[in-house]
C-alpha cells in the first residue's frame, strides 16, 4: 500500500477517519492459544487495547472467508465501530458549534457522522485489517486520555501515526488520528466550520444526510 492509498482509507466522513489499525495479538495471548478481548486489555494500556481489538476483528474476518455475507459485514462493521469514540470526534469536529447544539441535534449529528465513516470506509478497513503490518511503538497515558505512536510500512519507507484515545470506564476509544502532524479532528473542524459559517448547521446536517443516503444506496 502506498502513502496516498493509506491517506485515502484514513479519510473519514468528509475529511478523515479514525480507524483502529491492525496489529498482532499480545505475545502472552498467542502463547496461550486464545484471542485477547479488547475489554480485557484496557487495564494493560492503550496499546494492549488496540492490539486486542485488532485481533478480534481479524478473527472475525478469518472466520468469514474471502467474501463477506451481508450478516458478516454487519458483524465486522459493528466490531470495528467499537474502537471509535464517535461522540468525542463529533464534538472536536464541530468544536465551538457543538456547545450551541441541543441534545437531539448532537445525537443526530453523531448518528449520521458515524454511519458515514463506517459505510464509506468499510472496504478499505477490511483490506487494511487483512494486509497491514502496523507496529505500535509507544504509548503515553495521562488519564483519562492516551496517545499511541505507531508506524506503517509503505512501499518506500514508513509513515508515523499517532492515535489519540479516551478512556471509557475500563476500556479505551479512539477519537483522533494524527498523520504527518495533521489531526483528523482538526481537518474536520476546519471544513465543517467553513460550511456552518457560509450556510448553517442545519444545511451541513442535510448535506451529511444526503451523503449517507447515497452510501446506503450503493
Amino acid at each position: 500500500m502506498n502513502k496516498n492509498n493509506l491517506f485515502t482509507w484514513l479519510a473519514c466522513a468528509a475529511a478523515a477517519s479514525l480507524t483502529a489499525l491492525p496489529a498482532l495479538a499480545t505475545d502472552s495471548a498467542v502463547a496461550a492459544g486464545k484471542t485477547p478481548q479488547a475489554s480485557d486489555a484496557a487495564v494493560s494500556g492503550a496499546i494492549a487495547f488496540l492490539r486486542a481489538h485488532d485481533a478480534s476483528v481479524v478473527a472475525l474476518l478469518e472466520g468469514s472467508g474471502d467474501s463477506l455475507s451481508t450478516a458478516a459485514q454487519s458483524e465486522v462493521r459493528a466490531k470495528i465501530d467499537e474502537a471509535f469514540d464517535y461522540e468525542e470526534l463529533s464534538r472536536l469536529s464541530l468544536r465551538g458549534h457543538w456547545e450551541e447544539l441541543s441534545a437531539s441535534e448532537r445525537a443526530e449529528f453523531v448518528s449520521v457522522f458515524s454511519a458515514i465513516i463506517s459505510l464509506k470506509n468499510f472496504d478499505s478497513f477490511v483490506d487494511y485489517y487483512r494486509d497491514s503490518n502496523i507496529v505500535y511503538v509507544s504509548e503515553q497515558i495521562e488519564e483519562p486520555r492516551a496517545s499511541v505512536y505507531a508506524t506503517v510500512p509503505l512501499e518506500r519507507g514508513t509513515v508515523g501515526i499517532t492515535y489519540r484515545l479516551l478512556r471509557h470506564d475500563s476500556s479505551w476509544r479512539v477519537y483522533d488520528l494524527v498523520i504527518d502532524d495533521v489531526s483528523t479532528a482538526d481537518s474536520n473542524r476546519r471544513q465543517y466550520s467553513r460550511q456552518i459559517k457560509k450556510h448553517s448547521f442545519e444545511e451541513l446536517l442535510k448535506k451529511l444526510h444526503r451523503q449517507l443516503e447515497k452510501l446506503k444506496s450503493r
